[in-house]
This record gives C-alpha cells, structure tokens and sequence, in this order.
C-alpha cells in the first residue's frame, strides 16, 4: 500500500505500531516507536525511552522463562506414549487425569492455551503454538467447546504466519465444515457443539473467507476458491452480507489461465456474471464491473473504461498485484470472442484502444505476440475464429455461418443449473 501511494509510510508505520505495541513483541515495537519519533510525531503522556522498552523485554523473558519451568513436566507427559496411544476422540481432562495419576488435570490444560497465546503474541510461531493449540482441543473438546474454536482459529493463525499452507489448507476446511449449516445440532465425534447465534456463525465465515486469500493465492490454488465462495449457498450468504469485497478476487480467479481454459470454464463464466448482476447494488470496483458490462450489459465502452481502471486496483492489492498480465490476457481473450460474434467488421485500432494494448501491451513470454496484429492473429488461430485479417485497410473481417437452432437449444439446455432444474420439475409435479 506504501508503494502504490495509497498511504504514507508514516501512517503505515503508525498503525502498525498501534497493533504491535499491544503484544509480547517488544523489540519490534521498539523500533516502530524509534521510527515514529525520529519522523517527528509527538506520543505526549506515552513517550517511551531505552529503560522502559528494556524493562517490558525482561518482563517478557521473565513470564516467558516462568511457562518453559511451569510446563515442562506436564508438555513431557504430553507428547509422551501413553497419551499418544490415546485416540483423539477419547482424549479428554478426565483421561487426563486418570492416565497421569491425577498428577495433571483442568488447570494444566488451561496454563496450554494461555502457554500458546502468550507466544503468539510474542510473535514465536515456530515455537510450537501449533500444536499446543491442537492438543488443546483434544482435551478440552468437551469442557471447553467454545474455547476449543478460540484455539482452532489462532492454529490457523499460526500455519499462516509460518506459511504451512498444506495445514492451513486441512484446518480451514474443518472449520467450514465445523460453521455449515449442515453441521448445527450434528457436531462431528460426539463431541459438544459450539452454542452461537446465526449472525456469529455468518461472521466466522466471513473472517475465514478471508484466511482462505492468504492460503490459496500464495499456493496458487486460485481455482479453488470458486468451490468455496460460489458453490456453497451459505458461503455465499456471508460474502453477501460480511464481506462482498471478496467478489473482487472470485472475479479475478475466475480469469486465472486454470479456469480460463478448462471445459467448464465458460459456463462457471455465465455464473459470475449472473452473481455479480445481483450483487452491483452492494459492491462493484473497476474489475468486477468490466466483466458485469460486457458480459451482462454487453457494453464495451464501459467494459473497456473499467479494464483500463483495473490495472491500478490490481497492482495496488496484495494478492491480485501478481496476476495483473494473466488477468489482462484472459479478459482480452473472452471480451474478443464475444465482440467477434456480434460484429462482422472490426477495425484494429479501434480494437487496440477498446482492449488498452497501449496501457499493458500484449505479454511476449506467453505467446501473444508483440503487437496487436499478432496478438489477434494468435487468438484467431487458437481458438478457431472464422475470421481473416485484412491488413492493408488494418480491419478485421468475421465470417458468419448459419445459425443452428436446434444447436442453441441444446447449448442453452446445458447452461440451465441442476438446480433451478431440480425445482423446475418439482414445481411441474405440485401443479399436476
């Protein structure tokens, strides 16, 4: 956000030592505070000198040092066999207590959690919080079923920070599991269900919506994330009501080259572009409403405005910012297909203005070419445009064949969704 001039770095550096200054992390919120007051601001009551940030350091150390001492007897009988060999649906304070003799028990299990927490907060991720988080839930499941979520969202947390995108991945689908409506009054394992209210529930989803961003863009996965925000009805409901934000990067991903050029590609297409119809009303940004106007409104002036527009908005967001060329490739791509089925004539330079091959030309190392001349050439070829470039009057001639009636119905049979088809048939059946 620094480089793309959307804050000043002061304002960056500000607000990240407002979050950093509440946590364990002394060190980094020492050189914030230097950093800060060295760019002139003026921290009045709360000015900080060497002793103070060198008293909290030893404050640290000493609390950190006093849980390595208090825990290590039980962390030992933890990760030892006799607990191992235990199943984790079996797991619980009472096995606790029963296989160490009553040696360790409730309150041991809650020094784990507070143990975990308070290295998370001091920025120790590879220090194991993992998997005191995990061993938490084991026992505490039971007794503690909303405290065990508490632990399974900062287990998240930590794969994340520490870039474990595999685990990050596996726990993120058990918590969409654990927030489905499939799940209320049938929790997994016998184990106690989370009593929330709906509202709670549609907000989790919300903020895990969002942990999946830092999951699947960073492993690139993107296809993924159209099986979890579009084909899930209650996902859906939260983008609609939390976070509609997010239809910036649904729309983005569905113009990655795996979705892009997949057999069912044009119909997960269709799908977008009906979402985002709906949804414009609540959210819209240069990238979603270039692919709504000439999909829905089939308005390329608009569509075209909004593609120049987007390439700002691409390279200022943290996930997108890599995806700018492979956005601008496949949007070019299916914007000239459909252009091409509804004129018969097209003139280059118009072509070359209307897709902003003077903003971001054409992308050499992907085989497009280097000029527009090219770059329609390949497209032509690649998919099987019957279409010839005239170059002496620099235009671009489309040869119509003869409309199939029976192979529109079929195609636009194929388009209907399983399910409206579902409730068409049981509608037929309650009127006969």
């Amino acid at each position: 956000m620094g480089e793309a001039g959307i804050y000043s770095d002061f304002d960056l550096v500000k607000a990240e030592y407002d979050i950093i200054s509440q946590t364990n992390m002394v060190d980094e919120s020492a050189d914030l505070y230097n950093a800060l007051e060295q760019a002139g601001f003026d921290f009045g009551d709360e000015s900080r000198d060497e002793k103070f940030w060198q008293k909290q350091k030893e404050g640290v150390l000493t609390k950190l040092g006093d849980y390595d001492a208090g825990m290590k007897d039980f962390l030992d009988f933890l990760y030892g066999q006799e607990l191992a060999r235990t199943a984790t649906a079996d797991k619980s304070i009472e096995t606790l207590e029963r296989l160490s003799g009553g040696k360790f028990g409730a309150e041991d299990v809650e020094k784990l959690f507070q143990y975990a927490m308070f290295l998370y907060e001091a920025g120790q991720y590879d220090s194991g919080i993992a998997d005191l988080l995990r061993n938490y839930r084991d026992l505490a499941a039971t007794s503690q079923p909303k405290k065990c979520r508490q632990a399974k969202w900062g287990e998240l947390a930590a794969h994340i920070w520490r870039r474990d995108w595999s685990s990050a991945e596996d726990l993120a689908e058990d918590l969409f599991m654990e927030l489905s409506e499939i799940s209320i009054g049938n929790p997994r394992f016998g184990r106690v269900a989370v009593q929330e209210s709906q509202l709670e529930r549609i907000t989790q989803r919300a903020w895990l919506l969002q942990g999946c961003l830092f999951i699947y863009f960073n492993n690139e996965e993107y296809f993924q994330l159209i099986d979890k925000f579009m084909m899930q009805a209650d996902t859906m409901s939260s983008i609609q009501l939390v976070c509609p934000h997010l239809l910036r990067y649904l729309t983005v991903v569905h113009f990655t080259d795996f979705v892009c050029h997949n057999d069912q590609g044009e119909g997960l297409l269709v799908k977008l572009g009906e979402t985002l119809e709906e949804m414009k009303y609540v959210y819209s940004d240069p990238i979603t409403e270039c692919v709504r106007l000439y999909m829905i409104d089939s308005d390329f002036q608009g569509a075209s405005a909004a593609l120049a527009q987007s390439k700002a908005v691409m390279e200022s967001d943290f996930f997108l910012r890599s995806l700018t060329m492979q956005w601008f490739a496949n949007v070019r791509r299916v914007m000239f297909k459909k252009y091409v089925r509804l004129c018969s004539t097209i003139d280059m330079n118009h072509l070359n203005k209307l897709l902003h091959f003077d903003v971001v030309p054409p992308n050499t190392d992907a085989g497009e070419g280097k000029d527009v001349e090219d770059w329609v050439a390949n497209i032509i070829r690649r998919e099987k445009v019957d279409a010839r470039i005239d170059l002496t009057n620099n235009l671009i001639h489309v040869r119509k064949g003869d409309v199939c009636v029976h192979q529109l119905v079929i195609d636009k049979t194929r388009e209907i969704d399983k399910t409206k088809t579902k409730n068409l048939i049981h509608t037929i059946k309650m009127c006969l």
